[in-house]
């Protein structure tokens, strides 16, 4: 009978350590805070990428030399898009930081250099702003 209780507690204790171990490396994988966290980044996201689905309407704008329709654009649906960037840097890891930064800074020069342009009236500059600032959406979504 002793041979069996002490086979059974060694077996009992392989169960709850292996049972604590996996609750343990499930608990920081998904404890709350890093749902909501992934949450909030996958909410500002969309936010985000909601208007780079509009960008493609500059194409025609720019094609046809509307430059009042280019600056208007840039002031009104994408007049958000500082706010947007802004909160999705805030939901993001510390890691991901330094090269989103970049990005949006990349992106912030190009919508510059689109507005200018369009004040300008340069079709040629305004064209490889438009093509550029496509790419560096692609960089921060």
């Amino acid at each position: 009978m002793k041979v069996k209780f002490k086979q059974f507690c060694k077996s009992l204790l392989v169960t709850v350590c292996m049972a604590g171990l996996l609750l343990l490396t499930s608990v920081n994988t998904l404890t709350p805070a890093a749902v909501a966290a992934s949450d909030q980044v996958q909410l500002y996201t969309d936010s985000v990428q909601s208007l780079k689905d509009r960008v493609p309407e500059l194409e025609p704008l720019i094609q046809s030399q509307n430059w009042n329709g280019i600056k208007t654009f840039l002031r009104g649906p994408l007049g958000e898009l500082g706010i947007r960037l802004s909160r999705l840097e805030g939901a993001l890891p510390k890691s991901d930081l330094t090269q989103y930064r970049r990005s949006v800074q990349n992106l912030q020069d190009h919508l510059q250099k689109l507005d200018v342009a369009a004040s300008k009236r340069n079709v040629k500059v305004a064209a490889t702003a438009y093509q550029s600032i496509l790419n560096d959406f692609e960089q921060i979504l």
